[in-house]
């Protein structure tokens, strides 16, 4: 299925949870919330709380979380993805 995706690019402390969370509740939907954030951390050492568990729980490579997640196949016709602007960082590839 190719679906309608939504990529939400947000800076923080604004209302881009609470959208997440508006758009969790559609039985049509997939939410991801900051899928690129275990490549963050990964290449920013800086301290950031709950980061282990994070690193535990996402994928860490960044080309991977793009092509398999961002733009991979899902089953849900909707696909909404939170990001923060904060946390971009380089070497993604390049897609066009």
């Amino acid at each position: 299925m190719n679906p309608l995706r939504i990529n939400l690019w947000a800076s923080p402390r604004n209302v881009s949870t609470a959208f997440m969370y508006s758009f969790a509740q559609r039985p049509d939907t997939k939410v991801f919330d900051e899928p690129l954030y275990g490549h963050y951390l990964t290449q920013r050492p800086v301290p950031h709380p709950g980061a282990d568990q994070v690193l535990q729980e996402q994928e860490t490579e960044g080309e991977k979380v793009v092509k398999e997640v961002l733009l991979g196949p899902h089953e849900h016709p909707v696909v909404f993805f939170k990001n923060n602007t904060k946390k971009i960082t380089v070497g993604y590839g390049d897609y066009k």
